[in-house]
């Protein structure tokens, strides 16, 4: 068969992922693309029998005999579109024989109208080269790696869109990894409301509306990054918080970074860290940059989150306190401090939960799903 694959942005860590599944593809015999541009339609497809998109809609025109995949790995709300414009509605365009992917728990991520015959999980994978990673000297406490939004100031808000901030803080709970996200997006749309008697100009009305749509998309990994990264430089500040947009944080000093496209980097920061920080406002720790980090000799610390064996749970794979540290944010010093101090015990978590990603979590094992779920 041959693949079409795109990835939901052109950055190293969207190609990286299609690199991955594309490799394993190909190795499976099957002959792979990878289109690092976030638009596609049905015209470049034509050539292919089956097109595999993140966060994309079906095309409008694409060809009868190609199959669509789509994996949905982020939420957007009703109405908000992707940065380059497309808009994220699933249920309109769906065809009963299309095959849904999600990251993690369906329901989480919104997806819950679509009438597809196959909808289910599927998780990110790694190269199982990273395995062969040695062990490193650790001269960092904490790490985290991943963009955070813009930092929020509410003395730059108007009134409309700080009403709307207050409501986000109010209705959300940080590091709990138990947000439903078309919940949360329905709560802070219906303050609508009750703006009605703050005056402020019509453009900056609209202005609010758009902040709204935004905050029900990215104010949960905001409260949530920002919270982990206080807590982690409450406890040490030998920590590092690398990604878009960290080095506006001027709280943390000289201890942020942008992004690195340098993959040998990151993954030296994994391994150079005692601790890499994870979170994940939807409860979703089976993905690729914590695999990553566990599998090139990083430990891991993740926030607790309810139904723990619910699809995309670090541990539905993994035991808290034993693989990985888990945390809540009442007890995240404290835990913290165990791991520390406890190099036996981190040692002994990196070597077990190596062991389970080489049998389970390798993108082979991610490409063969797929093809089990075309036949």
């Amino acid at each position: 068969m041959k693949f079409l694959l795109i990835p939901a942005y052109d950055r190293p860590y969207d190609l990286r992922m299609m690199r991955g599944l594309g490799d394993a593809l190909a190795e499976a015999g099957h002959d792979c693309t990878i289109v690092p541009f976030p638009k596609c339609d049905g015209v470049m497809a034509k050539e292919y029998d089956i097109l595999l998109v993140i966060n994309r809609p079906r095309p409008d025109n694409l060809a009868k005999n190609v199959k669509y995949i789509v994996w949905i790995q982020d939420f957007y709300p009703p109405g908000f579109a992707t940065p380059d414009g497309t808009p994220c509605t699933y249920e309109d365009c769906a065809r009963p024989d299309d095959i849904f992917y999600t990251l993690g728990d369906a329901g989480r991520l919104g997806i819950e109208g679509v009438r597809v015959e196959h909808c289910k999980s599927l998780l990110t994978g790694i190269d199982p080269g990273l395995l062969d990673y040695s062990a490193a000297t650790t001269d960092l406490d904490f790490s985290i790696c991943g963009y955070i939004p813009l930092p929020m100031t509410k003395l730059a808000m108007n009134p409309v869109e700080r009403f709307y901030f207050q409501e986000a803080e109010r209705l959300y709970t940080p590091l709990t990894g138990s947000i439903h996200h078309l919940e949360f997006a329905s709560a802070l749309f219906a303050t609508e409301d009750r703006t009605g008697s703050i005056e402020v100009p019509e453009a900056q009305r609209q202005q609010a509306a758009g902040f709204c749509k935004w905050l029900a998309s990215e104010y949960p990994r905001y409260a949530d990054r920002l919270r982990l990264a206080q807590l982690a430089y409450f406890v040490s500040t030998n920590c590092e918080f690398h990604g878009i947009n960290w080095r506006k944080y001027s709280q943390f000093g000289p201890h942020t970074f942008a992004p690195t496209k340098d993959e040998n980097e990151l993954y030296g920061i994994f391994r150079r860290s005692k601790i890499n920080l994870n979170c994940n406002c939807s409860g979703f720790g089976l993905h690729s940059r914590v695999l990553e980090s566990m599998a090139v000799g990083g430990f891991i610390m993740s926030n607790a989150c309810p139904d723990p064996q619910a699809d995309g749970r670090l541990t539905t794979c993994f035991e808290p306190d034993v693989h990985f540290g888990e945390y809540t944010q009442d007890n995240f010093i404290e835990k913290a401090r165990y791991w520390l101090q406890n190099d036996e015990a981190r040692n002994r978590a990196i070597n077990e939960s190596r062991k389970i990603i080489a049998s389970q979590h390798l993108w082979k094992h991610r490409a063969q799903q797929i093809l089990n779920d075309l036949k």
